[in-house]
């Protein structure tokens, strides 16, 4: 079974998240101080599923634009609302997926879909260290 889907890449499994984690623990020198940026952001070709909170909503499989340390950027067929809350899940190789909670904040047309960023809930990096931790 491959894990490409339509979307052009590759789902974005917890192998992927620790790739991408060595990228992202350099530091950030390349925006200007004071700029709107919070972190480096590492374009992806991948996608997620996502599960908008809220009773009886279907989960939805998501295009992911690019990913930092505080955010993701997704890409669907419709816009999800500024403060809208989801679950992004990371697939792992073995045991349920690693799910963080995100709000979203804006959404703007991208051709015939739309491009939301939202923020984490809490550092995918350190959702991703707590799952992958020694239980004591």
């Amino acid at each position: 079974m491959s894990n490409r889907d339509e979307f052009g890449g590759v789902e974005l499994s917890e192998k992927k998240l620790r790739e991408l984690s060595e990228v992202l623990h350099v530091p950030d020198t390349g925006g200007p101080p004071g700029g709107r940026r919070a972190a480096l952001r590492v374009p992806v070709e991948g996608f997620v599923t996502i599960k908008p909170l809220g009773h009886g909503t279907p989960s939805i499989r998501v295009g992911v634009y690019d990913l930092s340390r505080t955010g993701i950027a997704l890409v669907a067929a419709e816009p999800i609302p500024p403060g809208g809350k989801f679950n992004v899940l990371f697939t792992r190789d073995e045991g349920p997926p690693i799910e963080i909670l995100c709000t979203a904040k804006h959404s703007r047309p991208q051709g015939d879909a739309y491009i939301t960023g939202a923020e984490f809930g809490v550092s995918w990096l350190s959702a991703l260290g707590a799952k992958l931790a020694p239980r004591r």
